[in-house]
């Protein structure tokens, strides 16, 4: 009897140990979920954010359009030298001028003056008729540099004599369509200088047609105060047949003085 109260002892303890074993609780295992990407496709990136647009800064035009006012696009025929402005000041503000030609300098040269313009030299008496492009370029305060250009024409050089055969052949009323350059000494004064309206009037005659004389009537230039008969000189100006008289016009300029030796 003790022996099998021994086994049945045994046998609890043994079935007390078991279901203590199985009603212990299990610690849950932690998992992290892991997600995972196609291994053909490659990992998703977020795009860079584009900065905002910003507006571009204008282009400050005004002294190119001052300029175009005062020249304009007009095809011109530049026969003799003219003058044109290198500087210009717009809404206070101080522009610059280059001017340049893109015909060779024994065609066409640009001389800078002391008065704040320059000089277009062009050439009077060249064989044949060119045709050249002149260009303005302006920088501004912004960095930028503004161009425009023109289109001008020399027209045929022409001989003083041939000048002055084409001006007798003018009808009463009639003008040169452009201006024109001559030499010629003076051999009379029709009207002394004038402080009050600046000018002179004087007859010269060109070499090779002194019987064909040309009346310079207003004559201007720095010069011309102190013109008398004898001087040879050079005036610039458009020719016209005006009742029967050939004379450069009004406004005509003198360009050069080779005095006399003449005291009267």
């Amino acid at each position: 009897m003790q022996k099998s109260h021994l086994h049945i002892l045994l046998l609890l303890l043994l079935c007390f140990s078991l279901c203590g074993c199985s009603i212990l609780p299990q610690q849950a295992e932690t998992t992290v979920p892991v997600t995972t990407l196609p291994p053909t496709e490659p990992p998703t990136t977020v795009p860079p954010t584009d900065p905002e647009p910003t507006e571009p800064v204008p282009v400050n035009t005004e002294s190119m359009d001052f300029l175009k006012l005062l020249y304009k696009d007009t095809h011109t025929v530049t026969p003799v030298d003219y003058t044109l402005v290198d500087v210009i000041v717009v809404n206070d503000s101080i522009y610059k001028i280059v001017w340049t030609a893109d015909a060779s300098e024994d065609i066409v040269k640009i001389i800078p003056n002391e008065d704040g313009t320059v000089t277009v030299d062009v050439n009077e008496f060249y064989p044949e008729e060119v045709q050249y492009v002149l260009t303005a370029s302006i920088a501004t305060a912004e960095g930028y540099r503004l161009t425009h250009f023109w289109t001008h024409t020399i027209p045929e050089g022409k001989d003083m004599v041939t000048i002055v055969d084409e001006a007798y052949g003018l009808k009463k009323g009639e003008k040169l369509p452009y201006p024109v350059t001559l030499t010629g000494e003076i051999i009379s004064i029709e009207k002394q200088w004038s402080d009050d309206y600046a000018n002179i009037t004087v007859t010269i005659a060109v070499e090779g047609r002194e019987g064909r004389p040309i009346r310079c009537y207003c004559l201007k230039g720095e010069a011309a105060k102190q013109l008398q008969k004898g001087d040879v000189i050079t005036v610039t100006g458009i020719l016209q047949n005006y009742s029967s008289r050939i004379e450069f016009d009004s406004g005509c300029t003198l360009k050069n003085v080779e005095k006399s030796d003449n005291e009267g």
